[in-house]
């Protein structure tokens, strides 16, 4: 993966309160950073492969080194551009994370993001692994926990996560193929400013984030696996360093008042 990002959003309490009217909440991403993706069934085995991936860290600390770079068995190529890769730099305290330029993945592209990028991101995936795509189940790949014949939406758990199930059912009704999930309006690394939008594409199974600058659209999609691999790996970095990634407030508190 590239040093220099695609896109490096600046999340704060901004996409809470400035989000537009109408729109569904930007809130529940970060409602399902709780949800799990990819550890293994044993709680004791992922708090075992989190302290391991502690110690590795630790000791590249020691090594002097900056960054740990992880990718899935299917990473193809030297340049770490594939989807679904992830490079941690823990000095920064930010993720690197590669994706599709397009859902066809004829090109690639990355994300850097800090603890409040990464819980909203995590919490889109989320949302698309656990709730949405689930929905789909008789049509399209399910994450590898998922994968069962009577697959079933996992119980509501928050009152807004009800709602945009309700409401993203009302537009599969009428055949939707593409759904946008909430739009937060931010600014990048740079100041530049942009509206986030996560969009899930129906079938074939994508969830994305998209914006734009001076005109020209961007979008990073990632598959079920890949969301998964992704959300997997996140979830391990935050049992390893649960206080270096919570969401820094604007007033200095944390997330419980979004969820």
């Amino acid at each position: 993966m590239s040093v220099t990002p695609d896109f490096a959003p600046v999340v704060t309490d901004t996409v809470f309160r400035d989000s537009p009217s109408g729109g569904q909440p930007v809130n529940v991403p970060l409602v399902l950073t709780r949800h799990v993706a990819e550890l293994p069934a044993s709680q004791a085995l992922a708090m075992e492969m989190a302290a391991k991936l502690r110690e590795r860290i630790e000791a590249l600390r020691r090594e002097r080194r900056a960054s740990f770079a992880w990718a899935p068995s299917r990473h193809i190529g030297a340049g770490f551009v594939s989807p679904g890769a992830v490079r941690l730099f823990f000095r920064e305290g930010t993720m690197q994370v590669g994706a599709k330029g397009d859902p066809s993945g004829r090109e690639t592209q990355s994300l850097l993001l800090d603890a409040n990028a990464v819980l909203l991101f995590q919490g889109t995936l989320n949302l698309f692994l656990h709730f949405l795509n689930p929905l789909m189940a008789h049509k399209v790949r399910q994450a590898p926990y998922l994968d069962c014949d009577d697959v079933l939406v996992p119980e509501i758990v928050n009152r807004d996560i009800a709602l945009v199930v309700t409401w993203v059912k009302e537009e599969l009704a009428s055949e939707a193929e593409r759904i946008e999930l909430f739009a937060a309006p931010l600014a990048d690394w740079y100041g530049r400013e942009t509206v986030l939008r996560a969009v899930w594409d129906v079938e074939p199974a994508h969830v994305s984030w998209q914006w734009e600058f001076n005109e020209a659209p961007y979008a990073t999609y990632l598959d079920v696996e890949q969301a998964t691999w992704v959300s997997g790996f996140i979830t391990l970095v935050r049992l390893a360093y649960p206080q270096e990634w919570a969401w820094v407030s604007d007033e200095g508190s944390d997330d419980n008042e979004h969820g």
